[in-house]
């Protein structure tokens, strides 16, 4: 494939060509995501050594605690190098604010799993609601007397799903009485978040797997793979 004009090409490489390279594109930037996760909660007793400590990563997390403790404690900051005049100046950045800006900065990065699991929180709701014939919830209608009691009643779930719907549509509202949209950013969201909700099951299940037992992920090169059909990842989907 190739980007740009004839006379002057942007970028040339290899692209999906079939379903199943796209289904394995997507399940790869799943298993990224969760390995970006996991390795910034660092759960204990859970991840495997060497997915824990990668070459530098033992070392970054000690340099980490360090710097934190002489902070808690009131210590001068330790230099980098001889030449280091900035350890100060980092001190002094090293805040709850900027604590709170960089988490905010990268929260679609680090907690993008919970959008993936999105899908399979609305499939198992409605497969739910159509063999037992009602939500597998509770849903309160009774009067607010405090403040509190508003998060278990029914009026924050109606709240929310109204906001969600409002945003949604102001969202794409240009784009649904434009005859000349071909490939609407709607439709694309839709296939985005349905059409490879399964797939990014797969995903996480065998990222979590690799970090836990050391495993290598494999996938197929874009444009290399012998056979355009994967029953495993089709077949859920149809």
């Amino acid at each position: 494939a190739s980007v740009g004009g004839a006379s002057v090409p942007l970028a040339t490489g290899l692209c999906r060509e079939t379903v199943s390279e796209t289904f394995d594109q997507r399940k790869r930037w799943v298993q990224g995501n969760v390995e970006q996760l996991l390795i910034e909660w660092n759960p204990p007793l859970f991840l495997h050594k060497t997915f824990r400590y990668p070459p530098y990563r033992h070392t970054l997390r000690h340099h980490l605690q360090d710097t934190y403790a002489c902070d808690i404690n009131g210590l001068p900051p330790v230099p980098i190098c001889e030449e280091d005049c900035g350890a100060e100046r980092r001190k002094l950045r090293r805040s709850w604010l900027w604590w709170l800006r960089r988490e905010l900065a990268y929260f679609p990065m680090k907690n993008t799993l919970l959008y993936h699991l999105q899908p399979v929180h609305y499939y198992s709701m409605a497969l739910a609601i159509l063999f037992m014939g009602r939500p597998p919830f509770l849903l309160d209608r009774g009067a607010v007397e405090s403040s509190m009691q508003a998060f278990n009643r029914f009026y924050i779930v109606l709240a929310y799903w109204s906001t969600k719907a409002l945003a949604n549509f102001l969202a794409f509202s240009c784009v649904c009485g434009d005859s000349n949209t071909l490939n609407s950013p709607l439709q694309r969201i839709q296939q985005e978040l349905w059409g490879y909700a399964w797939v990014r099951l797969i995903g996480i299940c065998e990222a979590v797997v690799s970090a836990v037992c050391a495993r290598r992920l494999k996938w197929n090169g874009l444009g290399t793979s012998r056979s355009g059909v994967n029953l495993v990842y089709e077949l859920p989907i149809v």
